[in-house]
């Protein structure tokens, strides 16, 4: 399979967020919203917002506060069913060393970051056969504690590092 489809995998799974901010938010807020555990490990103010008063998400799908979310500042050391890497590309290797604590056997952490070379680094550091990369296009402002969600390309796509191995003639 090219492509991983969570919804069928798991129901109410553990779910972890490195690097929450306007895309991870919207990603995790999102998951929370649909039942599952998830957590939101990011930077100050925003983290503590959300641990006050909940995410607030507005935009397209409108307006929603979101109140079940473990929001912190530094990985919790309990596996989860999948980490989110949504780091700048500059903080990809020291973000999935942090987020190693949250791997266990079974975990799938998934890149989900702009640039080029993510999936390979965090593959490195975590592994291959636990690495997925995954690309989402939308428009988020994030001010603290709270998303505007502005836009969607819906074609969000997954997939293994099996396809970054393809190899491809030359011309």
């Amino acid at each position: 399979m090219n492509g991983v489809d969570f919804r069928s995998i798991y129901s109410n799974a553990s779910i972890a967020i490195m690097g929450a901010g306007a895309i991870g938010s919207v990603i995790g807020g999102m998951l929370a919203r649909h039942g599952h555990n998830v957590t939101l490990i990011g930077r100050q103010p925003h983290i503590d917002e959300i641990s006050k008063n909940g995410l607030h998400i507005e935009g397209i799908w409108g307006e929603h506060t979101v109140s079940n979310l473990n929001a912190v500042t530094s990985p919790p050391d309990e596996y989860q069913d999948i980490v989110f890497l949504t780091v700048k590309a500059f903080d990809t290797a020291t973000a999935a060393r942090e987020a190693l604590s949250m791997v266990g056997p079974d975990t799938t952490i998934v890149s989900m970051q702009n640039g080029l070379g993510n999936v390979e680094t965090l593959a490195r550091i975590a592994g291959k056969d636990k690495t997925v990369g995954a690309m989402a296009i939308f428009g988020v402002v994030v001010l603290a504690g709270r998303i505007s969600f502005l836009l969607i390309d819906l074609t969000c796509q997954s997939g293994s590092m099996k396809v970054a191995e393809t190899q491809f003639p030359s011309s």
